[in-house]
């Protein structure tokens, strides 16, 4: 297992750093194909492979003298410290975290504007069942969902948002908003993009511990800016067309969010060209 523990472990976002988990018990050999990594020579033609000298164990091995070895094996202290106090509350965290998102997912779930919930926790989701046997204490506080009315209706939506924060990172004590589409997965093509489901009305959230009450009128606040927005006609497209920049900047970001942070830098001209279409 790899994770990144600069998600919900920590859950402030301060803190760079990731943990993998390998118990010994996979079967590297068996898939060389996939895995070549394991089953090339260590060191030439004549050398044992890594999964000749360590069997099971090959990736551990690989991660402490390949991947630790080339990028640091270590936290800074200071981080590890983060880490440890993010850990203390991270129960109580997770908790308030998934019995929002279901507050928010129901709610979002009787929006006209809106054709679909991504949620697991709802029962009208087809991963439900599977979820609530797995996830019986809630199930988690990332989704998304999906706006009729495409990218315009996403930047209304985005732009009329204040207690929610623009950022690409996940798992963090405050509410954070993506728009995928022309961010996270920028880099795929439009039909790349609605093969794996990410159309151009898609939100994603990350739901923070916040007041849940508080964050379903910040939402309440957002759609009724929509509806005005669509009721004004062409007021619609004058009050939300404007610098691409503005609506992509991405505040506060956190540790892991440098990538994203450098894509969205304003004044771009290709991605002024991409958001003002």
């Amino acid at each position: 297992m790899v994770h990144s523990a600069s998600k919900f472990l920590s859950g402030h976002g301060a803190s760079l750093a990731g943990v993998v988990v390998d118990g010994g018990n996979f079967d590297w050999a068996r898939y060389p194909e996939k895995f070549p990594q394991f089953s090339t020579p260590i060191g030439g033609p004549s050398s044992p492979t890594l999964t000749e000298k360590f069997g099971n164990k090959a990736y551990l091995e690989y991660t402490r003298t390949i991947i630790a070895g080339r990028l640091g094996p270590t936290l800074s202290p200071l981080n590890a410290f983060l880490l440890q106090q993010g850990l203390e509350t991270l129960s109580l965290r997770v908790d308030r975290h998934s019995r929002n998102s279901l507050a928010i997912a129901t709610w979002l779930e009787s929006q006209p504007e809106v054709t679909s919930v991504d949620y697991p926790g709802l029962a009208s989701n087809p991963s439900h069942a599977i979820a609530t046997k797995y996830y019986p204490r809630g199930t988690g506080s990332v989704f998304g969902f999906t706006l009729a009315g495409g990218q315009a209706d996403a930047r209304t939506i985005i732009d009329s948002l204040e207690l929610f924060s623009r950022m690409s990172h996940m798992g963090d004590v405050r509410s954070l908003v993506l728009h995928p589409g022309t961010t996270s997965h920028a880099h795929l093509s439009a039909d790349e993009r609605y093969r794996l489901g990410i159309y151009d009305g898609l939100v994603r959230l990350s739901v923070g511990i916040e007041d849940e009450a508080d964050l379903i009128a910040d939402l309440e606040l957002a759609f009724t800016k929509l509806r005005a927005s669509r009721a004004g006609g062409a007021g619609h497209v004058a009050a939300t067309d404007h610098a691409a920049d503005e609506f992509y900047s991405v505040p506060e970001p956190g540790a892991d969010d440098v990538l994203a942070v450098s894509s969205t830098v304003a004044g771009s001209p290709a991605l002024t060209a991409r958001f003002s279409a």
